[in-house]
């Protein structure tokens, strides 16, 4: 859940639900000391709302709401939290209103769920970047050239150069064959980087904590996931920058 002030006493909350969706709804007084949904309408919270629906104005306004997770491992802690407020940004920015999806309501509790105990939380944010996208339509094309379709695999690369080029705007790999000098969107990236997003991509939950990579590796792939999330998204995201800061 994502929420901003509006108002004296108000938020202005942007949920994402199961049953609805992203819905937008107003919390009347939730900024209030001693109101009932101040902890409820916080920012990376779990709250199951009772919600109203005006129909003459088409506004919802939250009329009640019960506390299910706070994530309090992840607001204790600055790196986390904001890995957390990444994954939330990212979601409420490709996700159109009312839009349903069973997957993408799984991938981001569970993604929350991991970021409270793991120790790599750059690496869950990565991960969850890379399916999050893909379940957008935007998912890469890391096993075959994006324009020939000719299968692009690092140990037949390798024994020719070390370097894949990648293309943001196509989303994927392009093979020797098709690279163009001329195209300035190309990026060079080594078959480590690839094998490396590979994992990101398919590993479960738990072991991509347990991957272990150069830092150049890292450092690599984090700068071109976090280029290819921001070629997509209608706005700057400034969560992505933050880490970006803060891990620096």
């Amino acid at each position: 859940m994502y929420s901003r002030k509006t108002g004296e006493v108000d938020k202005y909350l942007h949920i994402y639900s199961l049953e609805l969706g992203k819905v937008k709804a107003t919390a009347t007084g939730s900024r209030k000391i001693t109101a009932k949904l101040l902890a409820a309408t916080e920012p990376v919270t779990e709250t199951e709302f009772m919600l109203y629906l005006n129909s003459k104005t088409s506004r919802i306004r939250v009329i009640g709401g019960i506390l299910k997770n706070m994530f309090n491992p992840l607001k204790t802690n600055i790196t986390k939290y904001s890995y957390a407020c990444a994954v939330v940004n990212l979601v409420d920015s490709l996700t159109a209103e009312h839009e349903k999806n069973i997957h993408k309501y799984v991938l981001l509790k569970r993604t929350l769920e991991l970021l409270e105990t793991s120790k790599r939380p750059d690496y869950i944010y990565l991960a969850f970047a890379l399916r999050f996208m893909k379940l957008c339509g935007y998912g890469l094309e890391l096993n075959k050239c994006v324009n020939c379709e000719t299968e692009v695999l690092n140990d037949e690369i390798s024994q020719k150069s070390d370097i894949i080029f990648f293309s943001l705007k196509d989303g994927g790999l392009v093979c020797k064959n098709c690279y163009n000098e001329a195209d300035f969107e190309l990026i060079g990236v080594n078959t480590k980087a690839t094998s490396f997003i590979r994992q990101l991509s398919k590993l479960p939950g738990e072991d991509v904590e347990k991957l272990e990579v150069p830092k150049r590796i890292e450092e690599l792939v984090e700068n071109l996931i976090r280029t290819y999330v921001n070629e997509y998204v209608p706005y700057s995201l400034k969560t992505q920058m933050f880490v970006k800061n803060l891990t620096s």
